[in-house]
């Protein structure tokens, strides 16, 4: 057995693993955000969304209130005036918070405003 040096290779093991030496680096988010800009600008949908984030929020805001507080109320207490809420309070109803009629009033808007505006934004980036 010789006492010859043990001839290492010019990169650690470590650096091997990471990756680092081994040319340029890629994203691992490559090609989510490719594929997001062609949506939202190659197509006529993703377009239309881009344009009016605005209406989108709103849209998807006001359904969220609707589902998730108005129709529960509804569904739990009715609408009607009789006291059957938590410490005998009316929870809907003509005397009550009005919740189930504001978030519907909210909801039926805001899906208007959100149809028309992608209707207009259709027609503009369609061309």
């Amino acid at each position: 057995m010789t006492n010859e040096p043990i001839k290492h290779q010019s990169s650690s093991i470590s650096s091997q693993i990471s990756g680092r030496g081994s040319g340029p680096k890629t994203n691992i988010c490559t090609p989510c955000t490719d594929c997001m800009a062609w949506f939202f600008n190659d197509t006529v949908v993703g377009g239309s969304l881009n344009e009016e984030w605005g209406a989108v929020f709103n849209f998807l805001f006001a359904h969220i209130m609707f589902w998730a507080v108005g129709l529960p109320t509804f569904l739990d207490s009715g609408f009607e005036d009789t006291r059957n809420g938590d410490n005998n309070t009316t929870p809907s109803g003509l005397k009550g918070s009005g919740v189930f009629p504001m978030t519907l009033i909210l909801v039926v808007i805001a899906t208007v405003v959100f149809i028309a505006k992608m209707i207009y934004q259709y027609g503009n980036v369609s061309q």
